[in-house]
């Protein structure tokens, strides 16, 4: 054999080893893949699991008013008893305001 072809037959070999070896990979990037996007469906299912589980939770809190806003919604003094014709008859003082009219 000449020089030339004993070059030429490790150049074959040499590329019929990278094919070899792209097809020995094929199945693993395969495998790769359909384990990255198993992954990341599985992520997407449980983000949505989640927002849907807390979704109840938000429009509950949502609807519920701000702490200063109740306290100003109180009453002050206690009840007052009216009778038929408007007149106060009792007023019913707390025991935290302290006031009695």
């Amino acid at each position: 054999m000449r020089a030339r072809e004993v070059v030429q037959l490790r150049r074959s070999r040499r590329r019929l080893q990278a094919v070899r070896r792209e097809q020995d990979r094929s199945p693993l990037r395969l495998v790769a893949l359909a384990t990255v996007l198993l992954i990341g469906v599985m992520f997407l299912a449980g983000v949505g699991i989640v927002a849907s589980a807390a979704r109840p939770f938000v429009d509950f809190a949502l609807g519920v008013p701000a702490p200063t806003g109740m306290a100003n919604r109180l009453s002050r003094g206690g009840a007052k008893t009216y009778d038929r014709n408007g007149n106060l008859l009792y007023q019913f003082v707390l025991p935290t305001d302290g006031r009695s009219q």
